[in-house]
This record gives C-alpha cells, structure tokens and sequence, in this order.
C-alpha cells in the first residue's frame, strides 16, 4: 500500500534533494511539498497524508508547532523531522516523531527512517474495531473507556498524558488557557520545559484519541486549549445535569442518577488539581442522597432509607444527619434494638475518630 508523503522545508534545494531520493522507494508517493509551512498547514488537511517530512528551522512557523497543529488536524500522520541542527532531537522524540534526521540526508539513513513504520505499523491500517461503536467513559471510581459495554485498554503512552486527558476531560468544556494547563499538571518546571512537555503530551494525547475513541477532539483556539467530546457519554457529565434539576425529577429519577455515582471522581488518581472536583460530586451526592433518604422516610420505605444512608455514610462518615436518618428508619420499623446499635456504632466512631460524642439522642 502506497504512503501518501508531503515534504515541507523552506529551502528548494533541500525539497528536491529528497524527492529524488524518495523515488527509490516504490512504497512512498510524495503528493506535494511546500516551502511555506503556513501552506503545508492550509492544504495538508485536503491531502489527507500518512507520513510528513518536516524541517525544523522555518520562518513564520518552526517544524515542531507546524508538527503540533498538523497532528491537531490529521492525527493519524507520522512525522519524520529532517534538520541541521541536532540540538532538537530530544524535543522531536518527545512528540513521538517517527524519527528524527540531520541533514544532509542520505539514501540509507530515510530507508532506515521508513522501516520504523513497519515496526510500528502501517500508517494507513489503524485499529478501526476501536472507533466504532458508542464510545462511553466512566470517571466515577476508576478512569476507563467503553466502546459497545466493552473496556478499552488504552496505552496512555505516559502518565502525564493520562493525566492531561483527565485534565480536559473535568475541564475542557471550557477554554483553558495554556498557561493554566502548565500550571496545573507541570508547576514544578519551568517555563520552557513546561512548553514543551505540554506540546508533547497533546500530540500524544491526540494520537492515543485517534486510536481508541475519534469522536473526541483537542481544539487550540487563540491561546486556549478545549475538548470537544462529539457523541461521547460520560458518566460524570449526566450526573452533574440531572443532580442540578433533582427538584425537578421524580424520585425514581434522581435515584437513578444517583447510581451512576460508585465512587469518588477519579477516585484512583492522585492529581493536585483533582481536589476540589472530586469535593463537588461527593457533596452533591450526599446533598441529594440524603434528600432522598428523607424522602423513603417520608413514605415509610424504612429499609431503603436504610440501605442509602449506609451507601452516604462511605462519603461524609461524620453526618450525623444520615446517621440519625438511619436510627429514625429503625424505630420506624419497630426495631429499637437496631436503633440502639447503630446509635451506639456512630458514637465510637466520633470518639475514636473525632475525639467527642455524637450532639444527637437516641
């Protein structure tokens, strides 16, 4: 199979150079080249190339951020950096560029260059059984991505990129602006090195998307990066939309909202920024849990009331609201001696724990 290859490199020479080189390789058909890499960027989306040669020193637009914003818009693309300078080398892997060559080029060393994409796959024959289907992401408990009620094990590349698609995923609704993103996941390096592991892991991050799910875009707009979840579903998305309507849902309904929520909000991951998210779906669901709970009283439900308050309690063990919604549904009842118990199990707890006694009485 042929693989379509555009060459983008300010210097014609340069261009012409490796056309004619790349004519020895019946396996590559070079569809355009350009010398202005803003063209490359305008066109390239239309040819739809599997592999791009990109020079690094350009003027208006280097190689690395035409890379970035080529891969923004044709993922699936490999990317081979051809430049004299060898000092970008580490930067160019840091993007997963399929291979990095210092000019000037030789015949053996691009043949070297294009049988890394045998080893890493053909470029045109991308797992197509994974972007088909509705595509479902779980954020409640553990982190994980459904195609068809099935789970997807995603290669994160790095633990950075993991984290910066949980990142965009709590946030990306909105525009974030570049500066914040390095603030949050990279604050302990410096400004550079920020730049450049981010640019990194979104070019990461896009390719991993490509593979496993899409539907769901990275969009870089005036300074602000955002994610653009198409038909995705995401558990945490329809329980903040239903948990703000609950007044206006039956109790079935908020119930079943309510289920949706096994655990904390990433509850296996250990993000500085993860926080005050992971407070907010906790604190509602105990808000409207307990609402709920009073509910089933209300109506004499005393076991069901029972059963939730239980399920509150693993979120805010110290309520002594929920608490009393279970000793209340005992005597309801008629079970005094459960009441007492359980009375009795809330006040070792505040002793143990909290060094006081409960404020309610049995």
């Amino acid at each position: 199979m042929l693989i379509k290859t555009v060459i983008v490199d300010d210097e014609p020479l340069a261009v012409e150079k490796l056309k004619y080189i790349l004519a020895d390789f019946k396996d590559i058909k070079v569809e355009a080249s350009f010398i202005n890499p803003l063209k490359a960027l305008e066109e390239s989306p239309v040819i739809a190339p599997d592999l791009f040669f990109l020079d690094i020193e350009m003027p208006e637009l280097d190689g690395m951020e035409l890379a970035e914003k080529l891969m923004a818009k044709i993922p699936q693309a490999k990317v081979i950096f051809m430049t004299a300078y060898s000092e970008y080398a580490v930067m160019a892997f840091e993007m997963a560029a399929l291979d990095y060559i210092v000019k000037p080029a030789t015949k053996e060393r691009i043949k070297k260059a294009l049988e890394r994409i045998e080893k890493n796959h053909d470029v045109s024959e991308l797992p197509e059984q994974n972007k088909k289907g509705e595509t479902v992401i779980n954020t409640f408990s553990r982190l994980c991505i459904q195609k068809n009620s099935r789970e997807i094990k995603v290669n994160w590349r790095s633990a950075k990129v993991k984290e910066l698609f949980a990142y965009l995923l709590t946030f990306g609704k909105k525009p974030i602006y570049r500066e914040k993103l390095m603030d949050d996941i990279w604050p302990h390096l410096s400004y550079e090195s920020a730049l450049s592991s981010m640019n990194s892991c979104i070019y990461q991050l896009r390719k991993v998307l490509y593979d496993v799910a899409e539907d769901i875009e990275i969009s870089y707009v005036n300074g602000a990066y955002g994610m653009n979840m198409g038909a995705a579903i995401v558990d945490s998305d329809i329980f903040k939309n239903n948990i703000s309507q609950t007044v206006k849902k039956s109790l079935s309904e908020v119930i079943s909202t309510l289920s949706l929520y096994t655990g904390a909000y990433l509850a296996y991951e250990d993000y500085a920024w993860l926080a005050q998210e992971r407070a907010w779906y906790s604190n509602q669901y105990v808000l409207a849990g307990t609402d709920c709970a009073r509910i089933y009283l209300q109506k004499k439900m005393s076991n069901e009331a029972i059963t939730l308050a239980r399920q509150l309690l693993k979120e805010q063990s110290y309520s002594e609201e929920i608490w009393e919604i279970i000793i209340t549904a005992c005597k309801q009842k008629g079970d005094r001696g459960m009441a007492l118990q359980t009375y009795k199990e809330m006040e070792q707890l505040f002793l143990e724990e909290l060094g006081v006694k409960p404020t309610i009485k049995i």
